[in-house]
């Protein structure tokens, strides 16, 4: 193998490493960004995993090149065979190419695979695990899982017994000459093509079936189509180490972290485009909306939404922190988008899951995560909008006290999907730190608002911890609910129900400026209620 070739390769294959670990680390960071180091997913761990077996998969590539001179135990004729001196530095090098080409091998599949299933767990995310996909997903995974226990079981117990990976003579026979192996080719391209195009066929049905602009249609499917360009370079690879057998262990080598480059690369452009569509939205102005305008905004009857997951208000540096991973629905007049927070790069995914279609897309700031990013200092206290700070354990315990009578305690997921689907405003304590939203602030209340952040607000849960009673910290944190409730310009209604007539109605008309209304005074249920300025009546006397 000539050395300029070898040199060639050892160029290409470093910086193809450093360009992967750079996206993936980039990801990271805008992962990090919109939902905060504490709530990032399994994919983006995923991820970040596949930079291990990558960066073995590169070693091996530059051994096979570099000290071992591109040779392995194949593309010999059995007189060189019979000729090659056990003790020459030829016989070394083909044993330790063959070594590294089983184990780059191994490691091409790891990276294959750990990305199919971040990819896989990324849908299921952004899906938020509805009927229609969870099914499909979670077939996927299984896919994934036996399909790569077969490649590695066909990589390693192929060639029996083991050391005839590396045998040189007598011919071990192609199922053991690693570097070009027709049952490798063979079994991890199949497998590899048979399960992109299975993951190919969960997002690419909801974007065909999305009203959006032609143009805008084929971008999104070309950036969920990355798998495309995987099994071409997979096929790609297989040909030219069939064709080219004396070349065939750096082909092997060189074409296994190209299309692991690939792979990287393109499985990670949907975590990372909305970040570039909200960086390059000045530049290319409309065309980066997600609709036509003559679409009609606002969700359809029966439609339902795809994402469930906290994806927060973005960027730390301009906006602050991010809060929950509550859903709400643009209604601009670009069309319906749904949005977790700012600059989401998930929020880009399309379905029709009734008779209605809808574009799941558009990275900008919604009421939600405004509404999310919202906190009030008191002294050693802090009251803050962002549900990711609320300790799950600690509210269990609170809705299985008797103080909190008036509701039941709930499983762990059951309580932290409530919290998501919910604008939680958390009452903290922390007497010994300067900045409470640093974890270490003791949970001493809560209020929460169900609501779409638009036109409806419904108060409920509101409690403070006992001990800390008597210090005003209830009405104080009442008025924040209240200011949130008045920054809503749409707001229809904000209600609320409670039994206690004697201390909790005069304590809500004070502070809230509510209405008993509907009910007898001093019979049954009283549901309070106060219109917002979105109310046809608001500002008529009497009302």
């Amino acid at each position: 193998m000539a050395d300029s070739a070898i040199r060639s390769f050892t160029i290409e294959a470093l910086s193809l490493l450093a360009v992967s670990i750079c996206v993936i680390l980039f990801r990271t960071y805008v992962r990090i960004a919109q939902v905060g180091i504490r709530r990032l997913a399994p994919d983006d761990y995923l991820m970040l995993l596949v930079i291990i077996p990558y960066s073995i998969e590169t070693s091996m590539a530059y051994f096979v090149g570099n000290v071992f001179h591109g040779l392995s135990n194949s593309n010999m004729t059995p007189a060189q065979r019979a000729a090659l001196d056990s003790e020459s530095t030829e016989f070394k090098w083909r044993v330790g190419g063959s070594k590294s080409q089983v184990t780059g091998w191994v490691m091409y599949s790891t990276v294959l695979w750990v990305i199919k299933s971040a990819l896989c767990a990324f849908y299921l995310r952004l899906t938020g695990g509805l009927p229609p996909y969870k099914s499909r997903i979670y077939a996927g995974f299984g896919i994934i899982v036996v399909t790569y226990i077969t490649v590695i079981c066909s990589l390693l117990f192929s060639c029996q017994p083991f050391h005839k990976f590396w045998q040189i003579n007598p011919d071990p026979g192609n199922h053991c000459q690693s570097a070009a192996s027709r049952v490798y080719i063979f079994v991890v391209v199949t497998l590899n093509i048979s399960t992109d195009v299975y993951l190919l066929f969960i997002p690419i049905p909801m974007l065909w079936s999305a009203q959006i602009r032609k143009a805008k249609k084929v971008g999104l499917i070309v950036l969920f189509s990355g798998g495309i360009f995987v099994m071409v370079a997979g096929i790609l690879r297989a040909v030219l180490i069939i064709k080219n057998p004396t070349t065939g262990a750096l082909q092997s080598a060189s074409w296994a972290v190209r299309e692991s480059f690939v792979a990287i690369v393109t499985s990670n452009l949907p975590m990372t485009y909305g970040w570039f569509q909200q960086k390059l939205k000045p530049v290319l102005g409309s065309w980066l909306s997600s609709s036509d305008t003559n679409h009609k905004s606002g969700p359809e009857p029966g439609s339902m939404v795809l994402d469930n997951v906290g994806h927060h208000s973005g960027w730390r540096s301009e906006h602050g922190e991010s809060m929950t991973g509550e859903r709400s629905i643009d209604e601009s007049g670009d069309g319906v988008y749904m949005h977790s927070d700012l600059a989401s790069s998930d929020e880009i995914m399309c379905s029709s899951l009734t008779t209605h279609n809808r574009c799941l897309s558009e990275a900008m700031e919604t009421a939600a995560s405004r509404l999310r990013q919202q906190s009030w200092r008191r002294d050693s206290y802090l009251i803050s909008t962002d549900s990711s700070l609320l300790p799950i354990s600690k509210l269990i315990e609170v809705f299985s006290s008797d103080e909190f009578y008036w509701a039941k305690a709930m499983p762990e997921a059951a309580m932290k999907e409530m919290l998501d689907n919910s604008l939680c405003f958390g009452l903290y304590h922390s007497p010994d730190k300067t900045n409470p939203e640093d974890g270490a602030g003791i949970f001493v209340g809560i209020a929460r608002g169900v609501t779409d952040f638009t036109t409806f607000f419904y108060l409920t849960d509101v409690w403070v911890d006992p001990t800390y009673q008597g210090k005003g910290l209830g009405s104080w944190l009442v008025r924040c609910v209240q200011e949130v409730i008045e920054s809503m310009p749409y707001l229809r209604r904000s209600i609320l129900m409670t039994a206690s007539w004697e201390k909790t109605v005069p304590f809500y008309e004070k502070l809230m400026d509510m209405k008993v209304f509907e009910c007898r005074q001093g019979e049954g249920l009283a549901i309070m209620e106060k219109k917002g300025a979105g109310h046809p009546a608001f500002g008529r006397e009497g009302t």
